[in-house]
């Protein structure tokens, strides 16, 4: 599929774009260069570059990308969805992790599809959707409609949590949604580009990697 494509990117552009397949490993971004692995985890080479465009830097949580240093092919994506959908039609009860956008659709998905599956979600802290004002009532509102549960303050580690007295959930579907795991692993010693708080890339407002925060950027210009 990699080769089809980039044969045919190339015939469009006239020969002018090159493709490599290879795992970006390292960010140097005061020399201009990046350094990336072969499929074959070994190989490495170092690539120099005038202007820099990341459009990778996250990666979704278990069950969606198991393991990210795997260059998986379509067959490859298709067998762990397939053998993820699997698995939960044939549990009797799930549990989503994380109550973020990703963990309250896939509950309500679930429980519209199959209603007498125990379904729940949970999260380490008490507010559901707290990046969106006034969600947190709504959201809980329509979870008790769909008779899900709800579990607050709760952090998942081995599989243990419960629904009711005695019975524990017999799936965990991790629904944490993107992880910037990335961006560390890209820029190892040179982190003064990443935001403290989230770990992105820090770009300015024609997308150059800064080390300077666009925000205090904006308002030491106004």
């Amino acid at each position: 599929m990699f080769d089809i494509m980039t044969k045919t990117h190339e015939k469009m552009t006239g020969g002018r774009f090159t493709f490599k397949r290879g795992k970006l490993t390292h960010v140097l971004h005061k020399e201009n260069q990046i350094e990336i692995t072969s499929p074959d985890g070994v190989t490495t080479e170092i690539i120099d570059y005038d202007v820099l465009c990341i459009s990778t830097g996250a990666n979704y949580c278990n069950p969606w990308r198991p393991d990210d240093t795997l260059c998986d092919t379509l067959v490859d994506r298709d067998e762990e969805f397939a053998q993820c959908r699997k698995e939960m039609k044939e549990t009797p009860s799930i549990l989503c992790i994380g109550a973020g956008e990703t963990g309250l659709e896939t509950a309500g998905w679930m429980k519209e599809h199959y209603p007498d599956k125990v379904i729940g979600v949970a999260m380490r802290g008490s507010t559901i959707l707290r990046g969106v004002d006034g969600a947190h009532q709504v959201a809980v509102k329509h979870l008790q409609e769909m008779d899900i549960n709800i579990h607050y303050n709760t952090t998942y580690t081995d599989g243990t949590i419960k629904y009711n007295d005695t019975d524990s959930y017999a799936y965990y579907l991790d629904c944490t949604g993107l992880k910037f795991n990335g961006p560390t692993e890209f820029f190892k010693t040179q982190m003064d580009v990443l935001d403290k708080k989230t770990n992105q890339i820090m770009v300015d407002k024609e997308g150059r990697v800064t080390n300077v925060h666009p925000i205090a950027d904006i308002l030491k210009n106004d």
